[in-house]
């Protein structure tokens, strides 16, 4: 049985990824909040790893869980925060920075001595890169850095038979959205069980095969 270890996984798009994952994979999650996650955790029978990814603590003890090879890692974890371009300060780019683009980054480092031939790592982007909305530019800055890191890793683990893809998607009804957000038309979202189908055709493809950038939209088409 293979070891995926997915970030973000107490809550939306990264709960139903471990769970759409956990009949065939052994799971080891990751996320801060440990009453959601200790739950999940015992329901799927996974591994359960307390750690802000945020700290150089917390992306330590996400890291040293892994004892053995790892198949694939789904980095998950996110901050979707906004602010329009005169109310952008240096907390709120920190905030996004450390776990939007350092935290995948510095985690994946960390385990790519794990990782195995045929194995993935498989990032959470979102369709704001190809889009532009109003009060989203650190945001989109940031899912825009993590994807050109995806882009230079993939060339880097293609000698080692380590695919790396991005499932980019539009707006998904999960809790991420802050409750003033006029936009968050949740009938017109998409799901998070659509974004984790994406995520386990990365992973589960065949090893001759790569899917290098799924975008998930509503049915409607729109983001």
């Amino acid at each position: 049985m293979s070891t995926i270890l997915i970030t973000g996984a107490s809550s939306g798009i990264g709960a139903a990824i471990a769970r759409i994952l956990a009949p065939r994979h052994r799971l080891i999650l990751v996320a801060r909040r440990r009453d959601r996650l200790e739950a999940i955790a015992r329901e799927l029978g996974a591994t359960a790893v307390v750690a802000d990814l945020a700290t150089a603590e917390g992306l330590v003890a996400a890291s040293a869980t892994v004892d053995g090879p790892l198949h694939a890692l789904v980095n998950n974890a996110g901050i979707f925060a906004l602010a329009g371009a005169e109310a952008i300060d240096r907390a709120h780019l920190d905030a996004l920075w450390r776990i939007n683009v350092d935290a995948p980054m510095l985690l994946t480092a960390a385990l790519l001595p794990r990782l195995v031939g045929g194995g993935a790592v498989v990032n959470i982007s979102s369709a704001v890169v190809d889009n532009a909305f109003a009060r989203c530019a650190a945001y989109t800055a940031s899912k825009c850095a993590l994807e050109g890191w995806s882009r230079v890793l993939r060339e880097e683990l293609r000698p080692r038979a380590i695919r790396v893809g991005v499932v980019a998607p539009g707006a998904t009804d999960t809790e991420i959205w802050p409750a003033d957000f006029a936009g968050a038309d949740r009938s017109r979202m998409v799901r998070a069980a659509d974004v984790a189908a994406a995520v386990q055709l990365m992973i589960e493809a065949p090893a001759a095969s790569s899917f290098d950038r799924i975008t998930v939209t509503p049915g409607s088409g729109s983001v």
